[in-house]
């Protein structure tokens, strides 16, 4: 971060204001674009481990004492640690859900692969395209 200030100064120095303020304004996709490749590859791997050694359990519903449902799921490891997955998508009793045994809290309901692909690729591309704007906001700064 302290780079990119200092990068934006030089800029500014040395190109003019114009150059800082856009280069002040490229700021905002490029740390927009790398932190949603970061999530997104931290997603992947969530994903990637999960299949590789998750175990599938039926989760139960928890209720409050008057029988109101609440947005999360209560299974039980194999270790016997009870653990919560939260959700707000799904209002059935039981679910089904898959756990990573050597990091039991990191916990998925198991999906149709087409939509989960769809959904990953369509937040890459977004983040490629922030990316693409950042370099030609760049671009354009320095053009002239």
């Amino acid at each position: 971060m302290l780079a990119y200030l200092g990068y934006t100064i030089w800029a500014g120095v040395t190109r003019g204001a114009f150059a800082a303020v856009t280069l002040a304004l490229t700021g905002i996709p490029v740390f927009l674009g790398l932190g949603a490749i970061a999530a997104g590859v931290l997603a992947v791997s969530v994903r990637v481990g999960l299949a590789r050694r998750g175990i599938t359990v039926e989760a139960v519903r928890a209720v409050d004492p008057q029988g109101i449902p609440y947005p999360w799921y209560e299974f039980t490891a194999t270790d016997g640690v009870p653990y919560t997955h939260y959700t707000r998508k799904h209002k059935t009793p039981t679910l089904h859900v898959v756990y990573d045994p050597l990091r039991p809290y990191r916990t998925k309901v198991p999906g149709s692969f087409l939509p989960v692909v769809l959904r990953y690729t369509a937040a890459y591309l977004c983040a490629f395209a922030m990316l693409a704007l950042a370099a030609f906001m760049t671009y354009e700064a320095f053009r002239r």
